[in-house]
């Protein structure tokens, strides 16, 4: 029982480390909680220091999900590796080392995906690409993203410890897009040119 405790504590404490905030101070010596919307996530990363470093923000938090699910799996099996994963998330959006401030868990949340359910991220992470290059809004490809992986999961998993888990992530991350949501009604959302970024001579 105490080897399940702390492997749920450790979730929340690697779900906790701050990946943009670390790799803003290690490559740009800057604050990224100071510079465009304030999020310590990967969006508001490609927007503030390009998408190279983006992209190692997305694959650091991504790994926090991932690890999370996958140490609680070997020492409790499904339901460990989904409770591993829900502290996780629960970390990233309110870091223990960011005075319980973070991101929005989409990166972290996908992390899990991947390792409970290998098709349904692979699923989710085509329809988020064709939405943010299409549309150019991050927030809508997340959303829409995470809503989307609950049929995947459904089609593709029969574990309802894990059905729930992403049921639960995908709304909570909606909820989390609640400011986004607004500035989307308003018509204030900011773009990103992802062709642009990723395509430019």
């Amino acid at each position: 029982m105490m080897e399940k405790v702390l492997i749920v504590i450790f979730a929340y404490l690697l779900g906790s480390i701050p990946s943009a905030y670390i790799c803003g101070k290690a490559f740009a010596g800057i604050n990224i909680m100071e510079h465009g919307s304030g999020n310590v996530g990967t969006t508001n990363t490609f927007r503030v220091l390009g998408w190279k470093i983006g992209i190692l923000v997305f694959v650091m938090d991504m790994g926090k999900g991932f690890l999370a699910a996958l140490l609680g799996y070997f020492v409790g099996g499904t339901v460990l590796a989904v409770i591993c994963s829900v502290v996780a998330v629960l970390g990233h959006t309110f870091s223990l080392f960011l005075h319980f401030k973070g991101g929005k868990g989409v990166a972290t949340g996908a992390g899990a995906l991947l390792f409970l359910v290998p098709t349904a991220f692979v699923l989710a992470i085509l329809v988020w690409a064709i939405l943010a290059f299409a549309t150019g809004y991050i927030s809508v490809a997340s959303m829409v993203a995470a809503l989307s992986s609950i049929l995947f999961v459904v089609i593709f998993s029969h574990h309802i410890s894990v059905i729930v888990f992403v049921v639960v992530c995908s709304l909570y991350i909606i909820y989390k897009h609640i400011p986004n949501i607004k500035r989307l009604a308003a018509g204030t959302e900011n773009k990103v040119d992802l062709k642009k970024k990723f395509f430019k001579k």
